[in-house]
């Protein structure tokens, strides 16, 4: 799943009520009033990662839990004998981008493709340019 269909997965999620358009290369939410606002930039941000994550239910955030144990577990990829300890300290020190994974798993949005397709398939995200935001706003 490239970076940018994964942030927009994680608004779409958290951000229902606001549309996402690309405004001149930028990822924006559409507001009801005309305006925009920035999509976070999840993949690096730890605090909206964790501000994500708190959306959840108790029983995701342990499957979140589960998920983000996986993925750590793979990135180590050792070939020794991993101890409790090691995975737990790993998690606790994840990533924003291992975090954005494990949250997509849970909500059911992580889609794992084939770079050579994903550029094919459609997204929702309208490109527009500055001009037509501006003109849109004003209607």
């Amino acid at each position: 799943m490239s970076p940018e269909r994964q942030r927009i997965a994680i608004a779409e999620h958290l951000f229902p009520q606001f549309p996402i358009e690309k405004i001149d290369g930028v990822l924006r939410h559409r507001y009801p009033d005309g305006r925009t606002g920035p999509v976070f930039n999840y993949l690096n941000d730890l605090n909206a990662m964790h501000e994500a994550v708190g959306t959840l239910k108790r029983n995701q955030r342990l499957n979140l839990s589960q998920h983000l144990r996986n993925i750590v577990v793979r990135a180590m990829a050792l070939n020794e004998p991993l101890f409790h300890e090691d995975i737990t300290a790993s998690c606790e020190n994840a990533t924003a981008v291992q975090r954005a994974e494990a949250f997509l798993r849970t909500i059911g949005k992580w889609v794992t493709t084939n770079p050579t397709t994903d550029r094919q398939k459609s997204t929702q995200v309208i490109e527009v340019s500055t001009e037509q935001a501006v003109n849109k706003s004003d209607s």
